[in-house]
């Protein structure tokens, strides 16, 4: 008998300090691991969706107004693997990439549509472009 009040005494204490580390009136703080999500992101292989692209290059456009040049090109990037035959993204992304001043990354754009695009109406005008970028370097 002793040792069971022994044991309850314990287990009493125990709850006790765990009741005081939570203290009520706080709320419970959620820890992200951001790095840990961008790279979930980035392995994520994305389906071929020509909304969800639409939605990402005006989600995009929304921060480019802002100036948050880094979360709109995140999101033109997100696009483009939602649809790599739509013109608009890689033009939203070359426009962002040079406010930038990554133009080497604006130049890999330019060569990413005219490879992954071929026959393309659009290709010459990104030939243009990425000549034009490497004479601004």
């Amino acid at each position: 008998m002793r040792n069971h009040w022994s044991v309850l005494l314990l287990i009493l204490a125990f709850s006790g300090a765990l009741a005081q580390e939570r203290r009520p009136g706080n709320k419970p703080v959620l820890v992200r691991d951001y790095e840990l999500d961008k790279q979930k992101e980035e392995e994520e292989v994305r389906e071929y969706s020509p909304p969800k692209a639409k939605e990402n290059v005006e989600v995009g456009n929304f921060y480019l107004k802002k100036s948050n040049y880094r979360a709109a090109e995140e999101r033109y990037r997100v696009a483009i693997d939602y649809n790599t035959k739509w013109e608009k993204s890689y033009e939203k992304l070359i426009k962002v990439l040079e406010k930038q001043g990554k133009y080497e990354e604006a130049v890999e754009t330019c060569d990413l549509f005219i490879e992954i695009n071929p026959s393309s109406k659009e290709v010459e005008k990104f030939r243009k472009k990425r000549q034009e970028l490497l004479g601004e370097k």
